[in-house]
């Protein structure tokens, strides 16, 4: 029995890639939340809510930009798109649908990938550190 699918292993190791990648990111936002508070629940349920929000946030920015999206009140409209590129934007570490069906990965894609993966984490934990200076242990 064949299969008509061009598997590649290169593909699934990119894709393996991405999700390692967006969940270091999402460590790195733990990381934040840890720094901004001394309990439990900030932390966990503060990147709970973050994974949520950044694996919707492309689909929400797909429909702003349909027509239904469009007749939505501007204001509401610009909060969104802000919030939306305010989060991490996790599909972009998404290449299994790639991988499946051995479609080719672009490059373009996969540098933006990881641009978008050393600004953000860099910018997070550089967050964190000057929060975490800033708190008085004892």
């Amino acid at each position: 029995m064949s299969s008509a699918l061009n598997f590649s292993w290169f593909n699934l190791l990119i894709a393996i890639t991405g999700d390692v990648l967006k969940y270091i990111l999402l460590a790195a936002v733990a990381f934040v939340f840890s720094a901004l508070s001394t309990s439990f629940f900030l932390p966990i349920f503060g990147t709970i809510a973050v994974y949520l929000a950044g694996t919707a946030s492309q689909e929400v920015l797909e429909y702003l930009a349909t027509e239904a999206g469009r007749q939505l009140p501007a204001l509401l409209r610009v909060a969104t798109q802000f919030f939306c590129y305010l989060l991490p934007n996790f599909a972009v570490f998404d290449f299994k649908v790639q991988a499946i069906y051995g479609l080719t990965i672009p490059v373009k894609g996969l540098l933006y990938a990881a641009i978008y993966f050393v600004v953000y984490t860099g910018i997070l934990l550089v967050l964190a550190v000057k929060v975490f200076d800033r708190r008085e242990l004892q």
